[in-house]
């Protein structure tokens, strides 16, 4: 049975934040406008302290007007506080409208006549509704309350902060950990955190362990394969996290939906053909000159174009097929693409080799 969720009455201001966030925006609106003014206003407090939501994010110094202000006033207004690129245009009631550019007051035209739209998000909207507008190219995002008064703004600046933290929560996603960790989160905590995927990493590596066993002959004829071993699956975890990303940014910003697959794949193919083969060759000339055996140094070179195409499918199959499953392909990409990006690795860079060393000998 699913826990009922408790009542913003019965729990504190920080509590209450992270309640109407998980909401959608239209009964969030309903559960603080429910509530007295005084504790509305407490929670909008401390939804400026939270780094959760956007009103953590925002900068509160914003110059308003109305349509209906004449454009001396509004150049008044800027010039007592100069270094802004807007000013937001409110109702008479103070709602939101749009906003016009500092640079539009000096045409001459009236206010009205000036607004443009600028995108606008309630101040408990959570953290990652605000990345993916910001994700579609928007300059700035107006920050208001449920009722539609503009409190603040995330300008370029503050947004440069907010995507630096967005990254922060999509790799603690991708390395499985539960929530985002805190410094001073106790050991418990980190442990249950952590535990879990180490071990699920172990097995992982035994995956990986029993492909070099395959090749266990091929590395006792030819020893200075085990020293090149790291290289293949190094780089081929590179494409992988490369294609993911793109995959994954896609998914976000709704590109992915405007783009077929087959057309998608074709890119992504022809994109690690010519990586593998810049790669392969650079990686020849150098394991040549370093160590001097052809077996080796062709092994890496042919093995790595191949490795790289493999992997460049996986690093786009796994989260699209994760999507499609229902699982979020940020949080559960990460293992299954490393175990198979290891597999990919090994067994390309040491069966070339190995037919290698049957054709040419050791």
């Amino acid at each position: 049975m699913q826990e009922k969720q408790p009542s913003l009455t019965e729990v504190g201001d920080r509590r209450a934040v992270q309640i109407l966030a998980g909401l959608p925006p239209e009964e969030r609106a309903i559960a603080i406008q429910s509530l007295p003014v005084d504790r509305r206003n407490k929670i909008y407090q401390q939804a400026r302290l939270s780094h959760r939501v956007a009103g953590g994010w925002m900068n509160t110094g914003i110059i308003t007007v109305k349509p209906t202000d004449s454009t001396k006033e509004a150049i008044a207004l800027v010039r007592v506080a100069p270094h802004k690129h807007h000013v937001v245009v409110t109702g008479e009631d103070g709602k939101y409208i749009g906003v016009i550019h500092i640079e539009d007051l000096l045409t001459g035209k009236k206010l009205a006549e000036l607004i443009s739209s600028a995108p606008s998000v309630d101040i408990l909207t959570p953290v990652e509704k605000v990345v993916e507008i910001f994700r579609r190219q928007a300059p700035d995002v107006i920050v208001v309350t449920v009722n539609g008064i503009p409190v603040g703004v995330i300008g370029a600046e503050e947004s440069i902060r907010l995507l630096d933290y967005a990254k922060d929560l999509e790799h603690a996603k991708q390395s499985a950990m539960s929530r985002l960790e805190h410094v001073y989160d106790p050991v418990t905590k980190a442990f249950r955190n952590r535990v879990p995927w180490l071990i699920v990493y172990l097995f992982v590596e035994f995956i990986s362990a029993g492909v070099i066993n395959i090749f266990q002959s091929t590395l006792k004829t030819l020893v200075l394969l085990a020293v090149l071993l790291p290289i293949v699956p190094g780089e081929a975890g590179s494409v992988t996290t490369q294609t993911m990303a793109v995959i994954i940014r896609g998914m976000a910003t709704g590109e992915l939906k405007k783009v077929r697959a087959a057309k998608l794949f074709a890119k992504e193919l022809a994109v690690a053909i010519l990586d593998g083969i810049v790669v392969g060759v650079i990686g020849f000339i150098f394991t040549y000159l370093w160590k001097g055996n052809m077996i080796a140094s062709l092994a890496l070179a042919l093995a790595t174009p191949v490795a790289f195409v493999l992997a460049a499918i996986a690093g786009a199959a796994v989260p699209i097929g994760l999507k499609k499953m229902g699982f979020d392909p940020a949080a559960s990409s990460s293992v299954i693409l490393t175990t198979l990006t290891d597999a990919i690795g090994f067994s390309t860079f040491l069966g070339t080799a190995t037919i290698l060393i049957h054709i040419l000998g050791a």
